[in-house]
């Protein structure tokens, strides 16, 4: 009885090899030096065995599942039955089918009996290519009037001696132990038919194929090739004089075929490993590459040239790279290709030599496409993966032609080690793909030349993107949107808050890749998304200041800045450009696409900006300059740094590590800014932590083998989470026994004093910016301005008046003209304020806290002079007003005089000029005082508590109040000492008096005052605010109309910097409330 063959498992019409979308589970062979009886693969995850499920329930799905693929292969095999024993021709091939006579009846054949074996007409002896074959061969059959004769329709014909057959089925049925039997075939090829002689061969256990002795007609051949031409006299002058690295060798035909050793200047090499079939014993990094012996030996390394940043990083480049039967050895030759060109200079050379198929041991097989390279590119397919190929170069591989693999056991074995080998032919060139290949990797060619071999010299041209600048001009909008939307955010919400909506980039990303670059991954690659984004949330909860603004601001810019990556990768691709030409060309379309809104900027706002410049200090200036310029500075290398590594990640992996970068930042805003980090926090960098090492792993293991998880066995999963567990619970023991140290309580203490202080400058900025900006449109340009009734007497807080007010004229650029007070020798009298009024001069009314009837004399004054000069140009600078009465008098004054304006500090002022004069314009804008800016103290506290405390008509707290509150301090060991806010002398009546000095001496004075306590008590307005100025701590009182609320109130609306804790500020009742304040803020102090 014949030996019974195995049923085929899989009946695959069409091309002979599977298709690549066919995932099939890789055949489980056992390595050398695997301990006997366990598989390689110990363990196959399925998408079940992730879910955490009940036992019972676990149980039955796999139940389900086996009798479910029990089922399936059981039905899916049963149809293959008769195409054993059918002669029926198959209609799935894509090859017009010849017309055929009416079928007969098919006759059942039984293995035990068989048809008598043919007699060959005459003896042929088997062609010297003869090997073993599998145990069924791919043919078609189909009855012809004989029942023996046999008429193959052949889909594609290939150059050589075998026949390309296109249909597996057993031939021993038929035929029986048929040794040396004869056919005639006809075969059809593209319309015309032909005829062979075959040969039916068996060997061994009955395993049985057809040997064609005739060698296809010229006629039918395809020609896939270029004719020869001088492509070898080019290579030669191309590479003469230059230096180079050989990749592999030496090679016989560098000696021989095309000898570049001859007229090279020198040549490096680079081998995968020290021991290899072809080498022993090589030395990294020794002189000992003997190329030519005529000349100095080149450098041997020992590295793979799928990593060649071992010259990059020695800065190592050359002239050109030279691979003789190299590339078809790699896995994954896009990445070959890539490396081999990083370490060529600009307008170097590339030269390539891979096997000609139909003249080597590859000719069964069929060209590599050039989907199956960008697969290994995406999946970063590594040497030891046999998962594509393997099966494809066992069946095809003539061993005849190869006699160093031996018999196909042992080609087999040394296969499975083709890591460390690199015997296997991975893929099979053509020209076409050969020129694919190096077109994808930006490379032109010089020459193409069929020697024996395929050969391509190739060149690495220095691109120039100025053509496709215009290809580029999207990414610039996208870049340039993706900066403005992040900064527009910032300044509207904290940095935290910022950072945390922008966590969100990965999932922008993905969704992204998957829609415009159909980069699709399986779940568990996705899964880890939603970690990172929670854990950032939470380590940026306790510095959550909600805006909409600044939360659509950040989510559009994670939509700029996905959109900028993931068409950065598909212009890398399509331009065939490198990563730094694109990205300087992207800035400088960004700067293009910004200049023209920037001038627009200018020009729209060209005095603010100007001002606001001017009224800066020294200081502050310095500071603003360098925090500008190292802003930039930083912002332009990080933006570098994060193009170079979106070259060589994905997106979606680019934006997964943006997130540690984003922590990073919101860990350094809470020390920076003072916020505690609490537990919550914590935990929150911990869970984005370990989103991101999650997905990094869960990446790495989809790359490494085409099930994801497939290969890691379960002891090295519990190692890793036990190693995990073990360094979460190590940083929470450190963390909470520094906490118990007080080394974070230090750290914070000492930030927190910081940020306060930059909160504080950056609050006085806005409000000198606010008045600025308010002023600046009530007082034209082209006009000329005299203050009446300038404050230059011994009240202090009137002094800072003044001084603000001369600040604004100088930050406004206006033309001052004059002063005059009504206290001294420079009077204003009427006589000398019409001479004014006449001269067409803008009288700006003195800044106060006595409009109305609590400081009557002063606003007598200011009456006259709206009635005297009603026609005059008028502005009142910002006051406070108090009436004990409806001020109708007033208010028909002021209607009388068409260019008067009135500006008030406080709303409730505002709002009470507004109802009461209606015919006289209102404004609000801020204290005059706080146009002085930042104050440095003058010297270090002596006490500990500075008094400044009123007794005139606007106090509300008796003197006994206050000298409780001192007997209280005084039984808590508290200094203090009480300061008279005015001076005894009038100075501005010494000779040489000058305005400007005279109020820089009095704000030099009050500095010293104030600087004398290390807190301040007050309820004196421009004490106050001198504090503010200062960054004093301080406990203000109200007077007897709120005023210093309300002009503290109004200032620091709408300003988060301006906050009581960011200006170390509170308020009290009364003093005995401020002195127990007191007693408690000295202790933190």
């Amino acid at each position: 009885m014949p030996p019974k063959f195995p049923v085929p498992t899989k009946t695959i019409s069409g091309d002979y090899l599977p298709k690549r979308h066919v995932r099939r589970r890789p055949v489980q062979t056992q390595n050398p030096g695997q301990r006997p009886g366990r598989r390689q693969d110990a363990i196959y995850h399925s998408g079940f065995n992730r879910l955490v499920v009940p036992y019972k329930a676990t149980l039955l799905i796999r139940g389900f599942l086996f009798a479910f693929v029990f089922l399936a292969g059981f039905f899916y095999l049963l149809p293959q039955a008769p195409i054993v024993h059918s002669r029926e021709p198959s209609h799935s091939l894509d090859v017009p089918q010849q017309e055929s006579s009416p079928r007969k009846p098919v006759l059942p054949v039984k293995p035990p009996i068989l048809p008598a074996p043919i007699s060959p007409s005459k003896e042929v002896v088997p062609s010297e290519y003869t090997r073993d074959r599998p145990e069924n061969i791919r043919a078609l059959f189909r009855d012809e009037k004989d029942g023996l004769d046999v008429t193959p329709v052949i889909q594609k014909m290939h150059l050589g001696r075998r026949l390309r057959i296109s249909k597996e089925i057993n031939l021993y049925p038929l035929f029986g132990d048929a040794r040396g039997a004869s056919l005639d075939i006809t075969y059809t090829y593209r319309g015309r038919n032909a005829s062979l002689s075959a040969t039916v061969v068996t060997k061994g256990e009955g395993l049985m194929f057809l040997q064609s002795d005739v060698i296809i007609p010229d006629a039918l051949v395809e020609e896939d090739m270029p004719e020869r031409n001088q492509g070898s006299a080019i290579v030669l002058e191309k590479l003469a004089g230059k230096s180079g690295l050989e990749i592999g060798g030496v090679s016989d035909p560098f000696r021989n075929v095309v000898p570049i050793y001859n007229v090279i200047e020198s040549l490096d090499n680079s081998n995968f490993a020290a021991t290899t079939l072809w080498e022993t014993s090589l030395q990294d990094g020794q002189k000992n590459f003997k190329w030519n012996p005529a000349k100095d030996p080149g450098i041997q390394y020992v590295m793979d040239v799928t990593d060649m940043s071992k010259l990059r990083n020695a800065a190592k480049f050359y002239d050109f790279v030279a691979a003789c039967h190299m590339l078809e050895h790699i896995a994954n030759p896009l990445r070959a290709v890539k490396e081999m060109v990083s370490v060529l200079k600009p307008n170097g050379f590339l030269f390539l030599l891979v096997p000609y198929k139909k003249a080597c041991f590859d000719h069964f097989r069929d060209y590599t496409p050039m989907s199956d390279f960008l697969s290994h590119w995406d999946r970063h397919t590594r040497e030891e993966d046999l998962s594509e190929h393997f099966e494809e170069i066992m069946l095809l591989h003539d061993l005849a032609m190869d006699p160093p693999a031996g018999s196909l056991a042992h080609f087999r074995s040394r296969s499975l080690r083709n890591k460390d080998v690199r015997g296997l032919h991975q893929h099979v060139f053509s020209y076409e793909l050969l020129e694919q290949v190096c077109q994808w990797a930006g490379l032109k060619t010089v020459t193409q030349d069929r020697i024996g071999a395929l050969g391509s010299l190739l060149y690495r041209p220095r691109k120039d993107v100025s053509n496709d600048r215009g290809k580029l001009y999207p990414l610039a909008m996208l870049h340039l949107a993706t900066t403005l939307l992040t900064n527009i955010s910032l300044g509207k919400t904290s940095v935290a808050f910022t950072y945390m909506v922008k966590a969100a980039e990965p999932i922008f990303a993905a969704i992204l890749c998957r829609l415009v670059l159909n980069d699709r991954w399986p779940f568990h690659i996705y899964l880890p998304l939603l970690p990172i984004f929670f854990g950032v949330s939470l380590t940026a909860g306790a510095e959550v200041n909600f805006s909409l603004i600044g939360l659509l601001s950040a989510l559009a810019s994670n939509l700029a800045s996905s959109s900028r990556n993931v068409f950065f990768k598909s212009t890398l691709k399509e331009l065939s450009v490198n990563w730094i030409s694109t990205y300087f060309e992207v800035c400088r379309g960004a700067f293009t696409l910004l200049a023209p809104l920037y001038g627009l900027g200018v020009v729209a706002g060209k005095w603010s900006k100007s001002v606001e410049m001017k009224t800066l200090d020294s200081t502050t200036t310095n500071e603003a300059t360098l925090c500008l310029v190292l802003g930039a500075s930083l912002h332009f290398a990080y933006n570098l740094f994060s193009f170079a590594v979106l070259d060589k990640l994905s997106p979606v992996t680019h934006a997964v590590t943006n997130v540690m970068k984003r922590v990073m930042t919101i860990i350094s805003s809470l020390l920076y800014f003072g916020t505690p980090f609490n537990q919550a926090q914590f935990f929150g960098f911990i869970l984005a932590n370990t989103g991101v090492g999650w997905y990094s792993y869960a990446k790495m293991k989809f790359k490494e083998t085409p099930n994801g998880w497939e290969g890691v066995s379960a002891s090295r999963l519990e190692w890793r989470k036990s190693t995990c567990i073990k360094a979460v619970g190590v940083i929470v023991l450190m963390t909470i026994a520094t906490d118990f140290l007080g080394v974070f309580h230090g750290i914070y203490a000492h930030r927190s004093r910081d940020i306060r202080e930059l909160n504080r400058r950056e609050c006085l900025r806005k409000i000198k910016s606010q008045t600025l900006n308010a002023m600046g449109s009530l007082l034209p340009a082209d006009a000329r301005y005299v203050i009446i009734d300038l404050a230059t007497h011994t009240n202090l807080g009137d002094n800072f008046l003044s001084l603000g007010e001369q600040k604004l004229i100088h930050g406004l650029d206006r033309k001052l003209v004059g002063v005059c007070t009504l206290s001294t020798k420079r009077s204003c009298s009427f006589d000398r304020v019409g001479e004014y009024a006449r001269d067409n001069v803008t009288l700006l009314i003195h800044a106060g806290g006595n409009f109305g009837t609590l400081w009557g004399y002063i606003h007598a004054y200011r009456m006259r002079v709206f009635s005297n000069f009603k026609s005059a140009r008028m502005l009142s600078l910002p006051q406070s007003v108090y009436y004990d009465k409806v001020p109708k008098n007033d208010a028909k004054v002021m209607a009388e005089c068409p260019n008067l304006t009135l500006t008030w500090r406080s709303r409730d002022s505002l709002q009470y000029a507004q109802e009461h004069f209606p015919h006289t314009p209102s404004f609000f804008v801020p204290d005059m005082a706080f146009m002085i800016g930042d104050v440095i103290p003058d010297a270090e506290p002596v006490v500990d508590i500075v008094f400044l405390v009123r007794s005139d008509r606007e106090s509300v707290h008796k003197s006994a109040r206050w000298k409780e509150a001192q007997r209280l301090l005084t039984e808590h060991s508290i200094s203090y000492e009480h300061i008279d806010w005015k001076l005894t002398k009038d100075q501005e009546n010494f000779p040489g008096f000058d305005v400007g000095d005279l109020l820089l001496k009095r704000l030099h004075i009050a500095n010293r005052l104030l600087s004398r306590g290390k807190l301040i008590v007050a309820d004196r307005l421009h004490a106050i605010i001198l504090s503010t100025l200062m960054g004093k701590p301080h406990i203000y009182l109200d007077n007897t109309y709120k005023k210093i609320t309300e002009v503290r109130k109004a200032a620091f609306a709408d300003k988060p910097e301006c906050s009581d804790e960011n200006l170390q500020a509170e308020y009290a009742d009364n003093p005995l409330v401020a002195a127990e304040m007191a007693i408690e803020r000295l202790r933190k102090l």
